[in-house]
């Protein structure tokens, strides 16, 4: 029996946890209330996400860095927003085969530093925090031009949260 998938969506869920860390990285990037984690959502309700730290989810260990990890594995957030935007099928895959390419890469802790120093840094090609992971999927399919205001290695959470909601993606409050 086949999963049943929702109908073709560029999609990303926006996430705060109830620990300090996850608190501290959303206050840094909104202020008050924000979110510090984001995770492209497919349409069988898993993701592909970079995240700092490996975890084990219903018995199965996955490493740190860019991966695909099951639907549900959010569902510990205090905070959860989903934004979603209905694409093509084709550009859907598009998106889709973008993130399926960086499956495995690093994650890029010397970008986190720089959020908190304000020294340009970072590990370099194939390493991703989890908002650049996004932005880069939506250049991608061309749905930001290439040319940013600001490298997309800076882009916070709060940051593409703004940016997709400023280009038509529908935002659902979830908690």
């Amino acid at each position: 029996m086949s999963a049943v998938l929702d109908p073709p969506a560029i999609t990303f869920d926006f996430v705060r946890s109830p620990d300090w860390i996850s608190r501290f990285i959303a206050w840094y990037g909104n202020g008050y209330d924000g979110c510090a984690h984001v995770a492209p959502r497919l349409r069988d309700g898993s993701y592909i996400d970079a995240r700092n730290n490996a975890m084990t989810v219903g018995g199965v260990r996955i490493p740190s860095g860019v991966q695909r990890r099951p639907a549900g594995y959010l569902d510990n957030s205090v905070k959860h927003i989903r934004a979603t935007k209905p694409v093509s099928l084709t550009q859907y895959q598009a998106w889709t085969s973008w993130l399926v390419q960086h499956l495995n890469d690093g994650y890029d802790e010397a970008d986190i530093f720089s959020f908190i120093t304000g020294i340009p840094l970072t590990n370099g090609e194939g390493f991703w925090v989890c908002s650049a992971l996004g932005l880069g999927s939506l250049q991608s399919v061309h749905e930001l031009p290439q040319d940013m205001p600001f490298a997309v290695r800076e882009c916070t959470p709060n940051s593409l949260l703004w940016i997709v909601a400023s280009i038509g993606f529908k935002l659902i409050k979830i908690r």
